[in-house]
């Protein structure tokens, strides 16, 4: 870009507020609070260029290949790219160990369900017991027990309260 030419109103590079300073440097919102630091002021880098694929290359390998967030967070450090996160998504995604980071995990698959499970067959015709307790009663000072029959087949409990844990 030429000095004497400027920048076209229509440009996305309006909204940046571009200064002319050797590199194109735009500034932020934040302008007044980040004197101390000078990070109120970025390079501006084009999309798709080479130099712009190098920085996030760099920043990408110094931050050990970490995702597209992370490494966007350590360019807008110095530079801004237009079309960043397109950018660094397209480069990244370019990057051998970057996708193999990347992976989901496998699905397993569910074993088959048991026979008893998948026939038809009558309510409690498979069937299990089991005991709870002691519980005490209102209006008797005796111990009582929960009996619980479970179905195998339909997933039913029937509960019965009953004096004692023998089978008689």
């Amino acid at each position: 870009m030429k000095q004497q030419r400027g920048i076209d109103e229509e440009s996305v590079l309006n909204e940046k507020r571009p200064q002319p300073v050797n590199a194109l440097q735009v500034s932020d919102k934040n302008a007044e609070m980040s004197t101390l630091l000078d990070l109120s002021r970025f390079s501006l880098l084009p999309y798709k260029d080479q130099f712009s694929q190098l920085v996030i290359l760099d920043s990408h390998n110094k931050l050990l290949h970490n995702g597209v967030e992370a490494t966007l967070i350590q360019i807008r450090e110095k530079f801004w790219i237009i079309k960043g996160r397109q950018c660094v998504k397209s480069t990244l995604n370019r990057c051998s160990l970057y996708k193999r980071y990347k992976v989901r995990p496998g699905t397993q698959e569910t074993a088959p369900l048991p026979p008893d499970r998948v026939l038809m067959s009558p309510p409690f015709s498979m069937t299990g017991l089991d005991y709870a307790g002691p519980f005490f009663t209102k209006g008797s000072n005796d111990k009582h027990y929960l009996l619980l029959f479970t179905c195998a087949t339909t997933r039913v409990l029937r509960l019965e309260l009953v004096p004692s844990m023998t089978t008689l």
